[in-house]
């Protein structure tokens, strides 16, 4: 029993020694893990701040390149030759497209979808709006958007199938 005693001793007084030796290891190796986390997210916020200074170079040199035109007011170019007064949808049917005086713009299908433009579309530049032919849409609410309908009016209106060529002689 005297000898289960000591053994028993022995045995605490090991277990206390190096479980404290153990205790004291990992205080160390944690105060490096954190060292090692500091240094870590130091460096994170130094790259994101350059970053953030990059894109913000990139973003001044891009914005030179456009001016803002503002809230276009009245009706377009067009309008006056039609009588048009903006309160309906209108519907290009040679060129399949809408004008939408709700978001007074342009409404025209590219690469089988639609696209939406403020100002007239590229492929429209160089024709007369105010002589084209064009078919006022009044069954449909001026807040709703009128490409939703395209098949309805496709079939209604559809494209002239001759081609129609103007030459200039003076």
């Amino acid at each position: 029993m005297k000898r289960f005693k000591i053994y028993s001793l022995v045995l605490a007084a090991t277990f206390f020694l190096f479980g404290s030796a153990d205790v004291l290891a990992q205080n160390r190796n944690s105060k490096h893990a954190e060292k090692a986390r500091k240094e870590y997210y130091k460096q994170q916020e130094k790259e994101r701040k350059a970053y953030n200074k990059y894109v913000e170079k990139q973003y001044k040199n891009n914005g030179r390149n456009y001016t803002y035109v503002g809230k276009r007011n009245g009706p377009p170019a067009w309008a006056p030759a039609h009588g048009y007064r903006a309160k309906n949808h209108v519907y290009f049917r040679d060129y399949q497209t809408f004008y939408d005086p709700y978001r007074e713009g342009y409404v025209y299908r590219r690469n089988s979808k639609w696209v939406f433009s403020r100002s007239v579309p590229t492929f429209l530049v160089g024709v007369n709006l105010g002589a084209a032919r064009m078919n006022l849409i009044t069954d449909i609410p001026v807040n709703r958007r009128p490409e939703q309908y395209y098949s309805r009016y496709a079939n209604r209106y559809p494209r002239d199938s001759r081609v129609q060529v103007n030459i200039s002689l003076f």
